[in-house]
């Protein structure tokens, strides 16, 4: 039972911040191996359970997950903006892409959600069409999304 949070320890560890921080996961602690674990239902990379021995290791698995999943959605933000005939590049987990008036605009991906690096969130990492079009304004886009 060394892998058991211990009373105090319990106590002291506020997991409802962290299930706030990683909206969509089902985060316990108590009696097993391992002692702290998360599970999802759905996301980018599906289903998932993760687990630690501790609550500090659980946090860095799921801040992982969260990259894994926010590098694969700033991909596929990168490819719907390019469809729309912008130029789209990607560095690390943001991509850049210009105002009409050539104004370079960086969008970010973390803990599920697109936002402006202002911290305007766009829309859920799994909604990049979404996303692209509460873009199309704020980079002067309005006759693209008139059609």
């Amino acid at each position: 039972m060394g892998n058991v949070p211990k009373a105090e320890d319990s106590a002291s560890l506020d997991l409802a911040d962290l299930r706030a921080e990683f909206q969509g996961w089902e985060i316990e602690a108590g009696p097993g191996d391992p002692a702290y674990r998360a599970s999802r239902k759905g996301g980018h990379g599906g289903p998932m359970t993760v687990g630690a021995s501790s609550y500090g290791g659980l946090r860095e698995a799921l801040d992982e997950v969260d990259r894994l999943d926010c590098r694969h959605a700033i991909f596929a933000l990168r490819d719907a903006l390019r469809a729309r005939g912008l130029t789209a590049k990607i560095f690390g987990l943001t991509v850049s892409t210009q105002t009409r008036a050539g104004i370079l605009r960086v969008v970010a991906a973390r803990r599920g959600v697109y936002s402006w690096t202002t911290g305007v969130e766009l829309a859920p990492i799994d909604d990049p069409e979404l996303a692209v079009d509460r873009m199309m304004s704020g980079l002067g886009m309005w006759s693209e999304i008139d059609g």
